[in-house]
């Protein structure tokens, strides 16, 4: 009685140790709590977890895929202020959503101007083969009929898009330039060839690029992305995954949301006017764009690539190679 009569319960504190003892776990708890919170508003606001992670089938663990950056020049053909428009997205995904170096001429027109066209492609083409940047060539209803032009020893296509552009046509000069890299072999990696499937076809792909992998966007393009990073998607006993750029996800942010309404605006109008590609030919009908003098060649040039030295596929090629001879040295 005395003991208990001794103490003050008013002013009693508990001791510092008790108190220590809820409050760190407490703390760890708050901190658990807020940093899986994080990652959930990371994901809603996303599309999905970092892009920089893959998931191994065997395991069911994370492991980082070290993305590299890496530089990529985009040859394409201006068939339509909204193709345009698509090509612009698709830079402005790359960059931010992929991070990699997009060389674009619509985007160097100040460059273009001081030193040429022709100047400006050679220099884009030598850095591609002094490094490990890659060149992507989009195929469209214009790439097919300025190659089929070429073949056929005709004045280049001409589009309004060129018409209208300071720099005018870009692909013939560009495709007249890399025709000789199809010769050989170990040039052809530095290639990816594509094609946007709701707006274009596998037809408006030209026999030239018939040797190489095509890719259908935006189905494929994770294995386009890891083309152009230079790394392989499948191992032995997993597959790597970059989440956030697949065809049902790409859109969840807001470069990929502008590239897919890109797409489906030109998709709409080509529905709305099935002549659309004839309306942006410039003195030109698409019907009497059918020459086909280099197609038989490049063709055969495949079969013998296949089996031979790259010396022997180059004489098979060379007729093919004069036909884009006159658009080079008149470009």
């Amino acid at each position: 009685m005395d003991h208990w009569g001794k103490i003050n319960l008013c002013n009693y504190t508990i001791p510092l140790r008790k108190r220590l003892a809820w409050f760190v776990p407490g703390q760890a708890l708050v901190m658990l709590a807020g940093g899986y919170l994080g990652i959930l508003l990371y994901r809603y606001f996303h599309g999905g977890v970092s892009p920089s992670i893959s998931i191994s089938p065997k395991t069911a663990q994370l492991d980082p895929i070290p993305m590299q950056t890496q530089r990529v020049f985009i040859l394409y053909s201006l068939d339509h202020p909204l193709y345009k428009e698509i090509i612009l997205k698709l830079c402005a995904f790359l960059r931010a959503k992929c991070g990699a170096e997009v060389t674009l001429d619509l985007l160097e027109s100040a460059c273009l101007s001081t030193i040429g066209k022709m100047q400006w492609l050679e220099m884009q083409r030598e850095r591609v083969h002094s490094s490990t940047d890659k060149i992507l060539i989009l195929c469209s209803r214009g790439v097919a009929a300025k190659w089929r032009a070429m073949c056929g020893g005709r004045p280049s296509v001409t589009l309004r898009e060129d018409q209208g552009s300071p720099m005018g046509d870009m692909f013939t000069p560009a495709l007249a330039l890399i025709i000789p890299d199809f010769v050989h072999s170990a040039s052809l990696q530095k290639y990816i060839v594509a094609y946007f499937e709701e707006v274009s076809y596998q037809a408006d792909v030209p026999s030239l690029f018939h040797v190489t992998v095509k890719y259908k966007l935006m189905k494929h393009f994770e294995e386009l992305l890891f083309r152009i990073m230079g790394q392989e998607q499948h191992e032995p006993g997993r597959v790597k995954r970059i989440y956030g750029i697949a065809e049902d996800d790409y859109f969840h942010c807001s470069t990929g949301k502008a590239l897919r309404d890109a797409i489906e605006a030109f998709q709409a109008y080509q529905l709305a006017n099935p002549d659309w590609f004839s309306q942006e030919l410039v003195g030109f009908t698409e019907e009497n764009n059918t020459g086909s003098n280099c197609e038989s060649l490049v063709e055969t040039a495949y079969n013998h690539i296949q089996g031979i030295q790259d010396s022997e596929g180059a004489s098979v090629l060379t007729n093919a190679v004069s036909c884009a001879s006159f658009h080079k040295e008149n470009a």
